[in-house]
Order: C-alpha cells, then sequence, then structure tokens
C-alpha cells in the first residue's frame, strides 16, 4: 500500500491543517506533474492526486489512516457494517423527513404549468430552504465539534484509546459528510 503521508512529505497523523495538505500537494504536484520540465510522469502525478483528495477530507484520511497503521486488521470501515450513532437516530430521521419534503416539493414544482401556479409554491420553497438551512447548520455545529475532537485524539496518537476513538469519528464524518451534501444539494435545487 502506497503511503500517502510521505508522497506528500507529511507526518502520518489524524489531525493536519488543511492548507498545509494542499500546500504539500503543490509541492509535490509541481515535482512530477508532466506537463513540467518534461520529468513527470503520468502515474506518479495520479498517485499524488489520489493522495490529496484521500488525506484532505478528514473521514476518508481516518479510513486510509486507520487501514494503513494497522494492515494486518485491513480496512476497519470494511470489518463491520456502518450504524448510525445512536445519539443522532433523530436527528437521521429528520434529515430523511426533511428529503421526502424536498422531493414531493420538487415533483410538485415540476408539475407547475403556469408562471402563477409557481409563484404561489414560493412561500412553501423558502420555508423549504428556511428549514434546510436550520438543519445544514446544526450539521455544520456538529462538523466542527468533531474536528475538535479529532484535534483532540491527535493529541493521544498513536494509542490504542485514540485508535478506538478515532474509528468511531470516522463514521460520525462519514454521516455528516454525506448529509450535508444532501442538504446542500436539496438547497440548490429548492433555489434553482
Amino acid at each position: 500500500m502506497e503511503n500517502y503521508f510521505e508522497m506528500l512529505g507529511l507526518a502520518s497523523r489524524p489531525w493536519m491543517e488543511p492548507e498545509d495538505i494542499k500546500k504539500a500537494f503543490l509541492r509535490a504536484a509541481a515535482l512530477c506533474h508532466p506537463d513540467a520540465k518534461r520529468n513527470g510522469e503520468n502515474g506518479q502525478f495520479t498517485q499524488i492526486n489520489l493522495a490529496y483528495t484521500t488525506l484532505r477530507e478528514p473521514a476518508a484520511r481516518l479510513r486510509y489512516l486507520l487501514a494503513h497503521n494497522r494492515p494486518e486488521e485491513g480496512d476497519p470501515a470494511a470489518a463491520s457494517p456502518e450504524r448510525i450513532p445512536a445519539r443522532w437516530v433523530d436527528l437521521f430521521m429528520e434529515i430523511a423527513a426533511q428529503q421526502q419534503q424536498v422531493t414531493s416539493f420538487l415533483k410538485k414544482k415540476e408539475l407547475a404549468r403556469s408562471a402563477l401556479a409557481v409563484a404561489l409554491l414560493s412561500g412553501e420553497s423558502a420555508e423549504m430552504r428556511r428549514a434546510c438551512g436550520v438543519l445544514a447548520a446544526r450539521l455544520d455545529e456538529m462538523w466542527a465539534d468533531c474536528l475538535e475532537r479529532l484535534r483532540e485524539w491527535d493529541r493521544a496518537w498513536p494509542g490504542d484509546a485514540a485508535v478506538a476513538g478515532l474509528e468511531v469519528l470516522q463514521r460520525e464524518f462519514n454521516y455528516l459528510g454525506r448529509w450535508r451534501e444532501q442538504l446542500r444539494e436539496a438547497l440548490v435545487l429548492l433555489t434553482v
């Protein structure tokens, strides 16, 4: 398995400043880009892009870090099916209900044939955007909390307690990332 941290000249850690990852990527990319000084190899450049894509997102970075540092155990995410953290089940249900409402509203909007019919839906659209925005703000706060916990686990890295904590955190980042993306998409669709 390639060591993405080494490829970018970074320490193998759970927490990384996004700007540091970007700078390391740009440095490494400049050295091996196929168009730069004709000394680059496309395969090496592709690997550096993959390293950057993996390390820049907390969930992907944690998954990679845990799998890379414990290769005998394999990918922690593949070992057991993901379960929604118990404390987030109600939030998941709220997001699912909101997504259903958005989908239903968008179908209704698609069937609206006249400008008047579309105008009559504007109040409902505004309320949906507001509700999605409130949920998105809650998810952003939860994301910030996870980032803070990631910094804390980084201080305990590479101990066993940190590994266990990072496995939980990786799953939480996965869910939050998916939910945040779904709400962003809903907001865009409601704005169009």
